[in-house]
């Protein structure tokens, strides 16, 4: 689908969703105490007059406000990780198990991810929707799955060599560790995986870290994106040049925070999702905190959906010098030299007027060329950057999501 094809579609699609969203007891009250003149015959004209919809809202309301569907219409109630704050609980239905297979299969397949695949889930049981989905779109494909759970390292490392695991589905920092631990215990466990592929999702994943875990474990890394609010949303084909985003199931608004005014096309801002079917848990301008970019031109895999990069969210990044800079573009810059680990810490200090940033960085050993790092940290913040070494037990190695920016500086409040 082109572009033009693609907006005809979502134009359709959100015409025929849109009284199943103003069903909801949620967004009748979200949208009546709205000064936005609704059109209900074509919304899509006048989408970016509607309200957005936010995180806290969801935590503060009851998941069955937020549904126009009855308990018999349920199968299942999932929530958020919770990672970030308190979970928020959503409605499941049949209808979102079908959307969620037809896409998760259509990136999948598109990977060569099929029957006599195994994958390994060492995820977070219970009702986060995050663990449900995975297991969920491996099983769609025809792969079998080994849910291990959260379990120790050796655990993970014995799963890997017992069973014949050909996927692994985990986070980036978690894929880096756990090569670490393998490395440091027994190396020759390597020799006897059968692992083709690593999944990378649940945290941004830098370029620099993805090349970095694809020489070490040997096999294609591969990019995933999703939200608990929705599911999976996009994922990475054999070009790696961003994510292939389902834009047949969601309408993505791509906003600038501080405008709320759409951005031009190809420049970053945040995700505002809309779901375009008859979801049990339907969302409208769904302000998600996360920072994206998004490529129409099309694809050397050809595959013909929209192309997503994910920076990271708000919490990731930190505004300096009127830029917004995220981790992610620190750890590129840290990871080109080998000699860096896997774990680091930026430090903001200052005020808005003058700042200037140290970073804490792990060593795997030799010596890190410091002075050329550190140049070129400097010119990625515009301001003055100390490098500091240190040891790996300096750093907290339990986050599944650890925080890799820290603003530091005393800025005056907002009147």
């Amino acid at each position: 689908m082109n572009e033009s094809s693609i907006l005809e579609l979502q134009r359709r699609k959100l015409q025929e969703v849109f009284p199943h969203i103003c069903d909801t007891p949620f967004y009748r009250e979200k949208l009546s105490s709205s000064t936005a003149d609704v059109d209900y015959k074509d919304p899509f004209t006048r989408l970016g007059e509607l309200p957005f919809t936010y995180k806290h809202e969801l935590r503060s309301t009851s998941p069955m406000t937020r549904t126009p569907l009855s308990e018999q219409g349920l199968t299942a109630f999932f929530s958020s990780s919770g990672t970030t704050g308190k979970p928020s609980v959503y409605t499941w239905s049949k209808t979102d198990q079908c959307v969620l297979e037809e896409v998760s299969s259509r990136l999948l397949r598109h990977i060569g991810v099929g029957p006599g695949d195994v994958a390994l889930l060492p995820l977070t049981m219970g009702m986060p929707l995050a663990w449900y989905a995975i297991f969920s779109e491996m099983l769609a494909v025809g792969a079998a799955v080994v849910p291990l759970g959260p379990a120790p390292w050796e655990e993970i490392a014995q799963a890997l060599v017992i069973y014949p695991i050909t996927i692994l589905k985990t986070s980036p920092v978690m894929a880096s560790r756990l090569f670490r631990f393998v490395v440091e215990t027994d190396a020759s466990l390597l020799s006897k995986m059968q692992l083709r592929q690593i999944h990378l999702a649940g945290y941004w994943a830098s370029d620099a870290r993805k090349r970095r875990l694809e020489k070490l474990w040997g096999v294609d890394c591969y990019d995933m994106y999703g939200i608990s609010e929705i599911g999976l949303l996009a994922g990475e084909c054999s070009a790696k040049d961003g994510q292939h985003f389902c834009a047949d199931y969601v309408l993505a608004e791509i906003i600038d925070p501080e405008t709320r005014q759409p951005v031009p096309s190809g420049q970053e801002g945040v995700g505002v999702y809309t779901s375009l079917w008859k979801k049990a848990a339907p969302l409208l301008r769904y302000w998600s905190d996360d920072y994206i970019v998004m490529d129409d031109s099309p694809c050397t895999c050809g595959l013909n959906l929209p192309r997503l990069t994910f920076r990271g969210r708000s919490i990731d990044s930190v505004k300096l010098n009127d830029r917004r800079i995220f981790a992610s573009d620190v750890e590129n810059i840290l990871l080109s030299d080998e000699r860096v680990g896997d774990e680091f810490l930026v430090e903001v200090h200052g005020s808005r007027e003058q700042s200037w940033c140290t970073i804490q960085v792990e060593s795997l050993g030799g010596n890190v060329l410091t002075s050329s790092l550190e140049e070129r940290l400097s010119d990625l913040f515009q301001t003055r950057v100390e490098l500091r070494i240190s040891p790996t037990q300096a750093f907290d190695k339990t986050s599944v999501k650890p925080l890799r920016i820290i603003d530091r500086r005393e800025l005056p409040e907002l009147g």
